[in-house]
């Protein structure tokens, strides 16, 4: 038997345990011929497989970067990088690969699918429908595809037709409780609170651990019915049948419901459980805090925004946005109200676009596409405003950007919008500190778990914001 025979004989073998669903032995057979063949690109894409479906996620990706650098024609292999990207949280790099695969495999429904989520991810909200609707249209649409269309919809502000959607899975059979979630706040939109604490019991009903579904009952729970709500998250974040990524909103919602009633001590106890079980599920994905990073970010932002190059963008000063940046929890929300009011400002909420948009330019720029900082010239900031723009659900006006951790990105706002207002919230850092501990936040940030991670990052965000306001006092 030639070598390439056996190869191809071991790499049968791998792929019929494979299919057999036994990982451990097919991830051994791969790697056995990944020794003997390093170059063999179908063990990497097979290995790298295995080691995704296990949550070895790092390996996974290191393989499957392997395979692809190997065989670049082979769609199946950006497709499964793409998801391993999703999950580690790199979005940009998922879409690429995305990308990519849809080239090589545009009837592919679960490539359109992974595709517009990760869109839908970004906020390019229009890209994400036009993919998620190619999907539908391929094959015939399960009901928890169209409700994944529908909860996208609801993200791109567009609840009347997230509701069509909502129906149409239900007629296909959905008894989804997400079904129900996004009627709830389809329902909050529209002011019925009445109806939306409906949705939500039903929701509720179905998956009894919802833990978004009871936040947002939170909200229309009259003073007397709070104990109860509480008691009743109370135990269900500890219940074992309880899913663990519902565990700690319960125990947020808990600990706010003590909180409203005066139970103190209830409500810290229920706020420290919280965090520890979020703390812990953050862990063991990787996303704990790390304050060397913050440190290093702080450290070059002061090395790439020093005051020199002093070119900006020349876009109007009636087109451009009102900056509203601090720590979350800051008061950025009320400020918005109060100049939502004022003749010609619309509210825009928090917005992703600025996130976006640098994030685009600093992956560019990490490859040679686009000048430093320092180098770029007007129209430079005026294609980065425009991207923002693009990015924005709102139509260019004075509108209000809330977004509270813009203020990583001052250095580029001045930039691209030379004459925006920008307003930095300050406030007790005792409140700041507590507020932010008292709720849940996405794994994006890695601070909110620990007061002391708090306390650091904290200290990061007023730093910076000296030093942006250095070299932009006006």
């Amino acid at each position: 038997m030639t070598a390439t025979t056996a190869a191809q004989v071991s790499l049968d073998q791998a792929l019929e345990l494979h299919r057999a669903g036994n990982l451990e032995a097919a991830g051994e057979t791969y790697a056995a011929l990944l020794e003997q063949d390093a170059g063999n690109h179908d063990a990497s894409y097979g290995l790298g497989t295995v080691r995704m479906q296990q949550g070895d996620l790092e390996t996974a990706k290191s393989l499957l970067e392997r395979a692809v650098a190997e065989a670049p024609e082979i769609p199946e292999y950006h497709y499964n990088l793409g998801c391993v990207l999703e999950q580690l949280g790199q979005a940009f790099d998922a879409v690429e690969q995305f990308k990519v695969a849809y080239h090589g495999m545009p009837d592919s429904p679960a490539v359109l699918r992974a595709l517009g989520k990760s869109l839908s991810g970004l906020q390019d909200f229009p890209a994400a429908i036009q993919a998620m609707e190619q999907a539908l249209r391929i094959e015939s649409p399960q009901h928890a595809d169209v409700l994944a269309y529908a909860d996208m919809l609801f993200l791109a502000h567009k609840p009347s037709e997230a509701m069509v959607q909502v129906r149409r899975a239900r007629e296909l059979g959905s008894t989804d409780p997400l079904g129900y979630f996004i009627e709830a706040r389809c329902e909050r939109l529209a002011g019925n609170h009445d109806r939306m604490r409906e949705a939500l019991n039903k929701a509720i009903d179905i998956r009894p651990g919802y833990g978004d579904a009871w936040q947002y009952l939170l909200e229309v729970t009259p003073d007397d019915e709070l104990l109860s709500l509480a008691s009743d998250c109370e135990g269900l974040a500890g219940d074992a049948a309880t899913e663990t990524r519902d565990k700690a909103k319960l125990g947020y919602v808990a600990g706010q419901a003590y909180e409203r009633v005066g139970e103190f001590d209830d409500a810290a106890e229920q706020f420290h459980a919280a965090n520890r079980r979020q703390r812990e599920f953050a862990e063991l994905r990787g996303k704990g805090y790390d304050a060397e990073a913050g440190e290093r970010h702080l450290a070059w932002a002061e090395s790439e925004f020093d005051g020199t190059g002093n070119t900006a963008s020349t876009a109007p000063v009636e087109t451009q946005p009102i900056f509203i940046v601090g720590m979350p929890r800051s008061g950025t929300t009320l400020i918005e109200s109060i100049l939502g009011e004022l003749d010609g400002v619309t509210t825009g909420g928090e917005s992703e676009a600025l996130e976006l948009v640098t994030s685009r330019y600093y992956r560019a720029g990490a490859k040679g596409q686009w000048p430093r900082v320092q180098e770029l010239q007007p129209q430079h900031w005026d294609e980065l405003a425009a991207a923002y723009w693009q990015a924005q659900l709102t139509p260019q006006a004075r509108v209000t950007d809330k977004m509270p951790t813009n203020f990583r990105h001052i250095g580029m706002i001045c930039r691209m919008f030379s004459s925006a207002p920008v307003i930095h919230m300050r406030r007790d850092p005792r409140d700041v500190a507590w507020s932010i501990y008292s709720r849940y936040f996405p794994p994006g940030h890695r601070y909110a778990t620990d007061l002391e991670d708090i306390a650091h990052d904290y200290s990061l965000s007023l730093q910076l914001m000296e030093h942006f306001k250095s070299l932009h006092p006006e």
